[in-house]
């Protein structure tokens, strides 16, 4: 994951997508969703299937025309421009590479429409297979080259004309995931090389921490953040964010006590900053992460200690997850399954094992609060 990035500032802006609405029939695909992409920066666009984060895309590439909002790139007004005039070149998820043209043939097609003079074409076609590390091979057909170097030849069209932008659409979606870690680190590590301003879809939250500047996470067509991806990981601003991206506990109907606390039957947690204060006599729903869960040695009674019940181990390498049930006084709670993260050795050392209770400590710092 990145370094947080720089604050930026609105004279720093290369794409502007203001208010954009876009409908099929009755069906409302984008409503109302703006963000600022600043030079050099790549933004993962992420969510659910059928949430509208393809339809966004194709609307900055020009592929379909938004109902309401504007599209700028560089100051300019092209929300009326076809895509040939959006300066932007575009990866598909099925690389729509021509099956009957060579890998040096396919690059080259991408050049036909660009300020590159023809008798300039081979030599920035043989640039750009050496720049996606294949240089040797653009000779092969598409049918003779593996998934992964098929996707980098289209990578290779697309950059051939030198565009302002790069569009890529769910770009490593169809290969297996060893391919997918090595590409999506190549990817990342060639759009730096070049300063490219991306733009890339993904429903894969992992691909998004691990490639993104920022993370503009959309559900049901509505933007719900856009933020870093250490932001939107540790500061969800709603359930949905919290539990798209990575793993989060969600303990329901508790309720708010006082400005710092909540409680649920026999148990009490305390919470920082006053968050609770909004909510004061409200049902809540309190979130924290399986890997900021604390297994206490020792069964001790305390602030923020909860005990439970071992109900399932999980092995993960490394590490294990437990599946723990709170112990209660009181049956009504809709979720009680605590999801904690342990490392081998220490599960070995305290010789946990189904059924057997465990105490663990909810570190106030960790925990969020939700409206119910």
């Amino acid at each position: 994951m990145s370094p947080e990035p720089a604050l930026k500032t609105d004279s720093d802006t290369f794409l502007e997508v203001k208010n954009v609405t876009k409908t099929f029939g009755d069906f409302v695909a984008l409503e109302d969703v703006s963000i600022d992409v600043y030079p050099g920066e790549l933004v993962c666009i992420l969510g659910p299937s059928g949430c509208g984060k393809t339809t966004l895309l194709r609307v900055i590439a020009g592929l379909e025309e938004q109902n309401v909002g504007r599209i700028v790139l560089q100051g300019k007004d092209i929300s009326k421009k076809p895509t040939s005039e959006r300066e932007c070149g575009i990866v598909f998820q099925s690389y729509a590479l021509f099956p009957n043209l060579t890998a040096i043939q396919n690059v080259s097609y991408g050049l036909r429409a660009s300020t590159f003079k023809k008798a300039d074409h081979p030599a920035r076609t043989q640039e750009m297979l050496d720049l996606v590390g294949l240089g040797d091979s653009g000779g092969k057909y598409p049918a003779q080259l593996s998934g992964g170097q098929q996707q980098r030849v289209a990578l290779a069209r697309a950059l051939a004309p030198s565009p302002a932008m790069l569009l890529l659409d769910e770009p490593l979606s169809a290969l297996d995931a060893q391919v997918r870690v090595y590409l999506r680190s190549e990817i990342r590590d060639l759009q730096q090389r070049l300063g490219i301003t991306t733009i890339m879809v993904t429903h894969d939250q992992e691909e998004a921490l691990t490639m993104a500047d920022r993370i503009l996470l959309i559900e049901a067509g509505r933007m719900i953040q856009c933020d870093s991806p250490q932001s939107i990981y540790h500061t969800p601003k709603d359930t949905f964010a919290a539990g798209f991206i990575g793993v989060m506990n969600f303990l329901n109907g508790w309720k708010v006590r006082d400005e710092n606390h909540v409680h649920f039957g026999n148990q009490t947690l305390t919470v920082t900053d006053n968050q609770a204060a909004p909510f004061q006599g409200k049902k809540v729903t309190v979130t924290i992460r399986p890997e900021d869960i604390r297994v206490l040695e020792n069964g001790d009674n305390g602030e923020n200690i909860l005990v439970t019940v071992v109900e399932k181990i999980e092995f993960r390498g490394p590490s294990y997850r437990l599946y723990l049930r709170l112990q209660l006084d009181d049956d009504a709670l809709e979720s009680s399954l605590i999801e904690a993260d342990l490392p081998a050795e220490k599960l070995k050392r305290l010789n946990i094992e189904n059924e057997r209770p465990l105490s663990i400590y909810c570190p106030p710092e960790r925990l969020l609060i939700y409206q119910s």
